[in-house]
């Protein structure tokens, strides 16, 4: 697979390549929204897209952009190899129900401090989810990485 081959403004230059490579062809720098989606779906010469929950911040969000991309004919590609292990569970849950290839959901796994407890695990490369309540988020881990904690009201704010 080629992975964003031209910069991410260069739509131009990124279908050139994917049309004269039978190597199948993905955008990643260059999704940012769903019309990003749908522009690289009208195209028809991409096979895949990249989505981080970065760029689509909510369950609902991520799920409707990769619904989009399928409609058109691409598959998605979720995950973020610099992520927490919330971004990467996150992701991993949407990825549940989509029928698509593997994802990039490891960058949890190379954070020294994890804020889900029990901490996400790997077997036969594949991310342990168990059910969605399987996980908790550990508010001391969240505390030990914040810059600074905040109060609102009685509740603190890290």
């Amino acid at each position: 697979m080629i992975e964003q081959p031209c910069a991410s403004d260069d739509w131009q230059g990124n279908l050139m390549v994917a049309h004269s490579t039978e190597i199948p062809t993905m955008l990643d720098e260059s999704i940012r929204s769903v019309e990003d989606i749908r522009r690289a779906g009208e195209c028809g010469q991409f096979r895949f897209f990249k989505m981080k929950l970065g760029k689509f911040p909510t369950l609902a969000s991520l799920g409707r952009a990769y619904g989009t991309g399928e409609a058109l004919g691409m598959q998605g590609i979720l995950g973020n190899g610099a992520a927490t292990d919330l971004a990467c569970w996150i992701e991993a849950r949407v990825a549940l129900a989509h029928a698509g290839p593997a994802g990039e959901m490891n960058g949890f796994a190379k954070n020294a401090r994890q804020y889900l407890r029990p901490p996400l695990a790997c077997h036969a490369g594949r991310i342990e989810l168990g059910e969605p309540s399987a996980h908790v988020l550990d508010i001391q881990a969240v505390r030990w990485n914040a810059s600074r904690v905040a109060t609102f009201g009685t509740h603190p704010l890290v």
